[in-house]
């Protein structure tokens, strides 16, 4: 296939392959985040790359362009790339890249080419989306898994859901089909935290990928991350009543769509007392609760790189 290219002529036995996209089903960047730290800590090879021309609207995505001293050194385009580590700690490829614009069924082939090519065993997608839970509680992870047993394991919620979408469900549902069954996994994102990269919710996507796995990955640096990222948000919240109280209103509900079984949000707010509906008609917005944590984590970061 010529939309698939390989970097390194090698021959694997029975990888995972884990995939990620930037763009729509990348909220808080948890997913990119997650591969960009396996990358690091796994020593990772270069492996393939997908040719980008069929598949990408350049005027949308461009490519970009180093020019040192008047001369062009570089032009880097908006391409997907597969990584690969074969080692004690993991026997896996990496495939980060932006969603693509067009030609979806024909872009799952050339992903589905690779795991022919490199006999892939199992495959996991990870993604974020945004919701209305709160940074104090465990990140809730949804999913879909052709394997009961995985489902279990996992204990993802049970979701049910009809509307538009992106890339992740459509090359789940072909790869499953070309006999390499797909396990999707979301991070529920705090929304209100959606600009800052979120290593809270891709240490959670880590610890799912190791349950499946059945082997510990690194995830020391990251849990670095997510205990100065918790420590963040803390400060904000302890310095603003009006954040400090929408986030109680965001437990509330979140606590009560657990106690009755359900993990809609909207459940909960159909059942929540009187006392909260009047709680959340005081508060401010959530994107204007939002914009505020961002300035203050913006600032922050500002300070600390000076």
């Amino acid at each position: 296939m010529i939309e698939l290219v390989f970097d390194k002529n090698i021959q694997l036995e029975n990888p995972a392959l884990l995939l990620a996209f930037r763009g729509w089903s990348d909220a808080s960047k948890v997913a990119t985040t997650l591969i960009a730290h396996l990358e690091k800590d796994l020593n990772t090879e270069p492996l393939a790359h997908i040719s980008p021309d069929r598949f990408f609207d350049f005027q949308r995505a461009r490519p970009e362009v180093s020019i040192v001293n008047g001369v062009i050194t570089d032009v880097e385009w908006p391409r997907n790339q597969y990584t690969f580590t074969w080692s004690e700690e993991a026997n896996l490829i990496l495939g980060i890249g932006p969603e693509p614009h067009l030609e979806w069924q024909q872009f799952s082939k050339a992903v589905c080419a690779l795991a022919d090519t490199c006999n892939v065993g199992q495959v996991m997608m990870a993604g974020g989306i945004l919701a209305g839970v709160p940074h104090t509680r465990p990140i809730p992870l949804a999913g879909t898994s052709p394997d009961p047993e995985i489902r279990a394991k996992l204990h993802l919620e049970r979701n049910s859901y009809h509307g538009p979408t992106g890339i992740l469900p459509i090359l789940a549902d072909l790869l499953t089909q070309a006999g390499h069954p797909a396990t999707t996994l979301w991070a529920s994102i705090p929304h209100y935290t959606q600009i800052t990269p979120n290593p809270q919710a891709a240490l959670t996507l880590l610890e799912a990928l190791s349950s499946l796995l059945g082997k510990k990955l690194p995830d020391a640096r990251l849990k670095k991350e997510a205990i100065k990222f918790e420590q963040q948000l803390e400060n904000t919240v302890k310095n603003n009543s009006e954040i400090s109280a929408y986030v109680s209103l965001l437990e509330k509900q979140f606590d009560m769509s657990r106690k009755n079984n359900h993990p809609s949000r909207q459940a909960a707010l159909d059942k929540d007392s009187d006392e909260t509906s009047d709680d959340a008609n005081r508060l401010p917005d959530g994107e204007e609760i939002a914009a505020q944590i961002e300035e203050f984590l913006r600032s922050r970061n500002d300070d600390e790189n000076e």
